[in-house]
């Protein structure tokens, strides 16, 4: 296993600037777990900042997100840059800023409670027997977060990444939504920021730290350029106000500790698309749920092993959901019937 002490943060931060590396662009399995969300957080930004018209768009183009991947990949493949390693597997820096990682899947909505579907989503039911609505929510796998009855407001969730933004415009067009808006985070934090000129990505990572609800007093930020049509990555050195005072290293290690240390609760569905049977894999897993495309409840069983195989051959072709109940949690997964 790849070892990490906080010294190589602080060597690197003596490194000289502007060094070259020249690697890869392929996405490695471990940067794709833990950066989807940061991901596809830059690539809506960027859609915005550049007044896009793909930003009406709930599904989030491939290409925007390719791109990004790109550049990052490349950073995360330049195993020889100390920078490196402190802002992937010592600081493990994700994005915290106005459409954060956190908070990206969540859409908080303001009902009419006059219309008489909204009671069925206070109560915590995802489907409502509003047709279209219950499509459109079952299309990208939302959930009830949270209730609030007394301000007849709920917050729906959903692990699939999407633009929320246009759902969020989508959705306030059905009667009964008075208003729908991506969940914003009210702290500052931890930042990743994209930018691209040309043939050139620009990341910047941000360590922020030190009373960040007022805005962080402290922060420290890597700087890379990616040269897209070779993979170069060029580390341009150094922003900090607190070189010499910087927090305890977090030591996430995305690099070694994929997958069995770092999740250990991992859940893998397979085949995906299948014909007549479904397999779920997964350590601690307590009950699975099996619901229709509508989140009704089909059938539902206890594992005796971390290998479980649902017989679906007589299902009707379509999508389907597994809700999959672990020691502390639960999550969801979905799976096409062929």
């Amino acid at each position: 296993m790849k070892r990490i002490y906080s010294l190589t943060v602080l060597c690197s931060l003596f490194t000289a600037s502007f060094t070259q590396a020249q690697d890869n662009c392929d996405k490695a399995t471990e940067l794709e777990y833990f950066y989807k969300y940061d991901v596809a957080d830059l690539a809506i930004n960027r859609m915005f900042a550049n007044n896009s018209p793909d930003r009406s768009l709930i599904i989030i183009p491939q290409f925007h997100l390719d791109s990004i991947w790109h550049g990052l990949s490349a950073i995360y493949n330049a195993s020889l840059m100390p920078q490196r390693d402190s802002i992937f597997d010592i600081y493990c820096i994700h994005n915290i800023s106005h459409h954060t990682k956190m908070f990206l899947p969540h859409i908080f909505i303001e009902l009419d409670t006059s219309i008489s579907w909204t009671s069925n989503w206070l109560n915590g039911e995802i489907v409502t027997g509003y047709a279209e609505l219950d499509e459109l929510i079952s299309t990208y796998e939302y959930q009830i977060y949270s209730t609030n009855p007394n301000y007849a407001s709920v917050v729906i969730y959903s692990d699939i990444i999407i633009n929320t933004f246009a759902l969020s415009d989508s959705l306030i067009t059905f009667n009964g939504i008075v208003s729908a808006d991506p969940h914003h985070v009210t702290i500052d934090g931890n930042k990743i920021q994209y930018n691209a000129d040309g043939d050139y990505q620009y990341f910047n990572f941000t360590l922020a730290w030190k009373d960040c609800f007022s805005g962080c007093m402290n922060y420290h930020r890597w700087k890379f350029k990616v040269t897209y049509s070779n993979c170069t990555v060029e580390y341009l050195g150094l922003e900090s106000n607190a070189v010499n005072n910087l927090p305890d290293p977090i030591n996430c290690n995305i690099t070694s500790n994929f997958p069995t240390e770092m999740i250990p609760d991992a859940i893998f569905v397979f085949p995906n698309p299948s014909k007549d049977k479904i397999s779920i894999k997964g350590e601690g897993i307590k009950k699975i749920e099996l619901l229709n495309g509508l989140g009704q409840f089909i059938m539902s069983v206890q594992p005796d092993s971390h290998l479980t195989t649902l017989d679906i051959e007589a299902l009707k072709p379509g999508l389907y959901f597994l809700k999959i109940d672990l020691k502390s949690k639960s999550v969801n997964k979905r799976f096409i019937k062929e």
